[in-house]
């Protein structure tokens, strides 16, 4: 009996997890507008090192953590620049391939 439960429950938790973790992903902004996202990661630095130093008085760890970098990203810019860089791939395709129907229509 057990044997044919116990599958029912990993599935049960897995979903369980998925979904809490989607709706904290919602929530928080993270699959909104890149505006929306740029809020939520500034919102994210902001609270996840005071989070860890609760976290190591609660464990009574003494660690001087270093200190996180200054990440410049903003995920519009990103977003253009993959973009535009796709945009010149093709355009220098189009370009070969007119040159090689010219190369061929020449010969």
């Amino acid at each position: 009996m057990a044997a044919k439960i116990l599958p029912v429950v990993k599935l049960a938790t897995k979903v369980t997890i998925a979904g809490g973790a989607l709706y904290v992903a919602c929530d928080s902004g993270l699959l909104g507008s890149s505006e929306q996202g740029s809020k939520a990661l500034e919102k994210a630095k902001a609270a996840i090192p005071p989070a860890i130093d609760e976290w190591m008085k609660y464990f009574g760890v003494e660690a001087q953590l270093p200190t996180l970098p200054k990440i410049e990203f903003s995920p519009v810019q990103a977003w253009n620049l993959e973009c535009g860089g796709q945009f010149q791939v093709f355009q220098r395709l189009r370009q070969k391939q007119v040159n090689t129907q010219i190369r061929d229509c020449n010969t």
